[in-house]
């Protein structure tokens, strides 16, 4: 006979039997049409009931109007080209295995592209900017990249 089984029904059902006795509803110590609960420790709180008139009994009634609240949404569409772009950019140079280990950062604000890092050539740098040129999206680019 497996212990295991029995011992974990025993705590579980002890469990729920310091639950259920742990908030008890008092009836007797309580103010008219109101409750109280109390727990093992002895704290005792009344709980917030409010008295509401039979066709008030929804949430809707007592919240005050919502707010409306208008997003600028122009410059998210901006950015999330320029985020298109950037990983467009980042991943045809990823797939030239030349330009793949430079140390280039990649910047784009609306088109606009700012190459910044260093090449082991120029032969590299004019891939790169060769490359980022052939990007859609793409307007100019500012390559502030230098050969070491």
């Amino acid at each position: 006979m497996q212990v295991r089984p029995i011992l974990y029904t025993v705590f579980i059902a002890f469990g729920f039997a310091l639950l259920a006795n742990s908030w008890v509803v008092h009836q007797d110590k309580a103010p008219k049409n109101e409750l109280q609960k109390s727990s093992l420790s002895g704290f005792n709180s009344p709980l917030p009931f409010q008295k509401v008139a039979p066709g008030e009994d929804s949430l809707e009634t007592r919240l005050p109007p919502p707010i409306p609240v208008r997003y600028d949404t122009s410059d998210v569409s901006e950015r999330i080209q320029d985020l298109v772009i950037e990983a467009r950019i980042k991943k045809m140079l990823f797939k030239n295995a030349s330009t793949r280990s430079a140390n280039i950062t990649v910047k784009v604000a609306k088109g606009h592209v700012v190459l910044d890092g260093d090449v082991a050539s120029m032969e590299v740098k004019q891939l790169i900017e060769s490359t980022v040129q052939r990007v859609k999206g793409v307007v100019d680019i500012e390559s502030n990249i230098q050969h070491v």
